[in-house]
């Protein structure tokens, strides 16, 4: 599927190799949407540069890569390759009749106020307070992701913004809409740390493979820990266990005269989790994650590079056998 400029995006292949090694080719800017036939629901992935976002962005976010034990996304952008892996693991999805939109490494708060806007008049909710504080807080959130990269979904806005160079921070942001504009959303005890989970799981199945979902339960478990930890952190602030919640400096910029100053510090018990779950999230015999469990499918290179058929092409008593050579 061709860009407007003519440049071709894979959105196989090489171009998920390349994503999944943190290889980042030159970002082109693109647009593409698709429409569910059946809601009239729409899924538009936009792809752009922002050179605030790819500049400072880049310094200020060096703390939370190290936190998160992400170094080799150090100073990478998000690739245009995104956009069509998007459109095609997502474009079944009937979003509720919802427009959703994906902005991969930009922003665009005054585009998404004005489309919140015309959606909450539409629907007879728009008030005065809407018109006061959500513009204020989409470019709050948008100034956010500007300037630390983050990336995270808006259930006021419906747009997610995506800022990390990988698939999984997509498929996992994606997963937050499906889940908050499907027919049944999270809601009760214990929200934020359920519905981190539902959104990995679906960020789960619709990967196209047992590879993909590994590299992404790689990046997806110590971030899901990340909230566990908070919560321990949290009840020894409350038990009194000052071990739990020390505070400890895991990166720090700073110039000649001190005029800047960059830190990233957290708590004991925060940064166990992390490490528990990196260590957890690489063990080789792992066979489920969120609770998806691999269907043991592999990506046309791994098995081409294993010198077996693709198991589509295989008779159902050969299936196995392929399957146990690939292991």
């Amino acid at each position: 599927m061709g860009s407007p400029s003519g440049v071709r995006l894979g959105c196989h292949g090489a171009g998920v190799n390349r994503i999944m090694n943190g290889e980042i080719p030159k970002p082109v800017s693109i647009r593409k949407s698709i429409t569910n036939p059946e809601t009239g629901g729409t899924l538009t992935v936009i792809h752009k540069k922002d050179v605030i976002a790819d500049t400072l962005g880049h310094v200020l976010a060096i703390p939370r890569n190290v936190l998160a034990a992400r170094p080799q996304d150090l100073f990478k952008n998000t690739p245009p390759e995104l956009v069509d892996m998007i459109i095609d693991r997502w474009r079944d999805v009937p979003w509720k009749g919802e427009h959703v939109v994906v902005r991969i490494g930009h922003v665009d708060p005054i585009a998404d106020w004005e489309r919140t806007k015309a959606r909450l008049k539409h629907e007879g909710k728009f008030t005065a307070w809407h018109e006061k504080i959500g513009k204020v807080a989409v470019l709050t959130s948008s100034l956010r992701a500007k300037l630390s990269r983050a990336s995270f979904f808006d259930p006021y806005t419906h747009t997610a913004i995506i800022m990390r160079p990988v698939l999984a921070t997509a498929m996992h942001e994606l997963g937050h809409a499906q889940d908050i504009l499907g027919e049944s959303p999270i809601k009760g005890l214990f929200t934020k740390v359920r519905r981190e989970q539902v959104a990995s799981y679906n960020a789960m199945t619709h990967l196209t493979n047992d590879d993909e979902r590994r590299q992404a339960m790689r990046v997806l478990e110590p971030f899901f820990a990340s909230y566990v930890g908070g919560a321990l952190q949290m009840l020894g602030v409350i038990l009194g266990l000052p071990v739990w919640s020390k505070k400890v400096t895991l990166a720090e910029i700073s110039t000649s005269k001190g005029s800047l100053r960059i830190s990233s510090r957290a708590p004991l018990a925060y940064l166990g989790t992390i490490a528990a779950a990196y260590l957890y999230a690489h063990l080789p015999w792992r066979k489920s994650t969120f609770g998806y469990v691999f269907e043991g499918s592999l990506s046309p290179e791994v098995t081409a590079s294993k010198g077996i058929q693709s198991q589509e092409s295989l008779q159902p008593h050969q299936v196995y056998t392929a399957t146990a050579r690939a292991k």
